[in-house]
C-alpha cells in the first residue's frame, strides 16, 4: 500500500482523483494540503476517514515532519515548480504532477535539474489512462503483463497481436479541437489561457492530449522533425482566427506537420468559435487502421482486412 498527499484539493481533485483513490487497493489517502480553508471543511465531510489518518493542512510547510518521506505527493496545483521544488527540499521522492509539468518555458530546464539533483521519481500526467493507453497497447508498446491492461475490455481478438495486424505505420493524425460548448466558456474561467503568453496557450493546456498518445506509444520522440507549423490567435470579437504575429500573442490554435522515424504525423489542437469539437486519433498501417475517440469511455477501434491463411 503506498501513501499519497495530495497538494491542491480543488474540483479536479474532488471530481477525477478522488474517486480513483478511493476504488485504489494499492493507494491510501492520507494527507491533503489546500489553501482554501473551507475546502479542506467540505472535503472532510465526504471522505470516510478519520482525522487520525487524515491530515488537512494549508501548505507544504505544515506537512507533518514525521510523515513517511516514501509517500507519493500528488500535484494539483495551479503552477506546479515551486511546489515540486518545495516538497523535494523536504525529502519527498516520488512526485506525481498533473500536467503540464511546468508552466513557464525556463522552468523545464530548473525542474529537471532539480530531478536529477534530488533523485526523484517524476511523472507529469493526466487522468488520461482510457484515452493514452490503448493505442500503446495496439502497438504492442506495453509488455502482456502490464497491469494497466486491466484497464481495458477487449471486444473481438485479444491485444496481444493485434500490433500484426496494422503492419508498418504509414501515418498518424491527431485533432484535439474544442469549440462552443466543449471549450469557449472555460475561457471565461481561466482567462489567463487566452491573456497571458507566460503561461497561456492551447500547446501546454491541449498538448498533453494530442501529443501524450504518441510519446507513450513510441510514435513520437524529441528527435521529431517540424515540417510546418500554424498558430493562430482569436479576433477581438471571437469570431475567428488570425495568425500569431509576436510573442505577445498567445495561441488558441495549432497545425503542424511532424515527422519521426519516417513517418508524417498531423497534429491540430485548440479552440475555435464554432460549436462542437473534435477528439481523435487515426494511424494508418499497410494493413490495417487504429482510431480512438481520445474521449475517456469511448472505444479505440482497430480495422484490418481479414487474414488469409495458407
Amino acid at each position: 500500500m503506498h501513501d499519497l498527499i495530495a497538494v491542491g484539493a480543488g474540483e479536479v481533485f474532488e471530481k477525477y482523483w478522488l474517486p480513483a483513490i478511493q476504488k485504489s487497493e494499492k493507494v491510501r489517502l492520507i494527507g491533503l494540503v489546500e489553501s482554501r480553508g473551507l475546502r479542506l471543511m467540505h472535503l472532510a465531510k465526504i471522505i470516510p476517514q478519520s482525522p487520525e489518518s487524515l491530515f488537512g493542512v494549508t501548505s507544504t510547510e505544515r506537512i507533518p515532519v514525521d510523515t513517511t518521506k516514501s509517500a507519493i505527493i500528488l500535484v494539483l496545483t495551479p503552477d506546479h515548480y515551486e511546489v515540486v521544488k518545495q516538497v523535494a527540499e523536504m525529502g519527498f521522492k516520488n512526485i506525481v504532477v498533473e500536467k503540464p509539468l511546468v508552466s513557464r518555458d525556463h522552468e523545464l530546464p530548473l525542474i529537471l535539474e532539480l530531478a536529477k539533483e534530488r533523485n526523484l521519481k517524476l511523472y507529469a500526467v493526466d487522468m488520461y489512462l482510457p484515452k493514452a493507453f490503448p493505442l500503446a497497447a495496439v502497438l504492442g508498446a506495453v509488455s502482456s503483463d502490464d497491469p494497466r491492461l486491466a484497464f481495458l475490455n477487449f471486444a473481438g481478438n485479444n491485444l496481444a497481436p493485434i500490433s500484426a495486424y496494422l503492419g508498418d505505420i504509414e501515418g498518424v493524425s491527431v485533432s484535439v479541437i474544442e469549440g462552443g460548448d466543449h471549450g469557449l466558456p472555460s475561457l471565461d474561467r481561466r482567462q489567463w489561457l487566452e491573456k497571458d503568453p507566460e503561461v497561456g496557450g492551447m500547446l501546454r493546456d491541449l498538448g498533453t492530449h494530442a501529443f501524450g498518445p504518441l510519446v507513450n506509444a513510441r510514435l513520437l520522440g524529441s528527435d521529431a522533425e517540424v515540417c510546418s507549423a500554424t498558430l493562430a490567435k482569436f479576433t477581438s470579437d471571437r469570431s475567428g482566427l488570425i495568425p500569431v504575429a509576436t510573442k505577445k500573442d498567445v495561441e488558441m490554435y495549432v497545425s503542424t506537420q511532424l515527422a519521426h522515424g519516417g513517418i508524417p504525423i498531423h497534429v491540430a489542437l485548440g479552440k475555435l468559435p464554432q460549436k462542437g469539437g473534435e477528439w481523435s486519433l487515426a494511424v494508418r498501417g499497410s494493413k490495417g487502421m487504429f482510431f480512438s475517440s481520445l474521449r475517456s469511455g469511448q472505444p479505440g477501434v482497430v480495422l484490418a482486412a481479414p487474414r488469409v491463411r495458407s
